[in-house]
């Protein structure tokens, strides 16, 4: 019988088919669905701290960890030369993915629930401006309106990014899927 090796990527394939032909054929759908599926996951986490009180790490870091590897796969599409996203667009990718980083160190190091509220924040956020189609996306004055509010996810979805330039999902699909495997 031959050994099976440990590739977190081998099953990627047919998890990127099983999305497409769950209608996730779309590059921003897939990224939007991944991004509510980990605030979900975040969510009920958080409600399981506030009821349970102090979790064994051992149950908390399967979802930041669900978290933190979606955020690798932004990170690493955002951090492509290749990439026709605008500069701009990716350098704000790089950097809420190294905030999301720093809050789960953060919440491996002391667990609380309130902790949790800006990361569950963000990947709605992001998942939102995805789902929309690009005439829906707000215009250049309110999404500087929103950044001046605190959240910066609101560039990831300005108009001028998602008209011309593809999704990062459109670069990296296949690690995208790995994840929902």
């Amino acid at each position: 019988m031959p050994q099976q090796t440990n590739n977190p990527y081998g099953n990627a394939s047919a998890a990127y088919s099983n999305n497409k032909a769950a209608g996730l054929s779309d590059p921003r759908t897939l990224e939007a669905q991944v991004l509510l599926k980990s605030a979900s996951r975040l969510d009920v986490l958080r409600t399981r701290m506030k009821q349970e009180g102090k979790l064994p790490l051992s149950e908390i870091m399967p979802d930041l960890e669900y978290n933190k590897k979606l955020w690798i796969v932004f990170a690493d599409g955002a951090a492509d030369s290749n990439h026709e996203l605008p500069q701009e667009i990716k350098n704000n990718i790089g950097s809420l993915a190294i905030f999301m980083f720093k809050r789960t160190i953060d919440m491996m190091a002391e667990p609380k629930p309130e902790k949790l509220d800006v990361m569950i924040d963000i990947n709605r956020q992001i998942a939102s401006g995805l789902m929309k189609k690009p005439q829906e996306q707000p215009s250049a004055q309110e999404g500087e309106h929103v950044e001046e509010h605190g959240t910066e996810q609101s560039a990831l979805t300005a108009p001028e990014a998602s008209v011309s330039t593809p999704s990062l999902a459109e670069n990296m699909v296949s690690d995208t899927a790995s994840i929902e495997a």
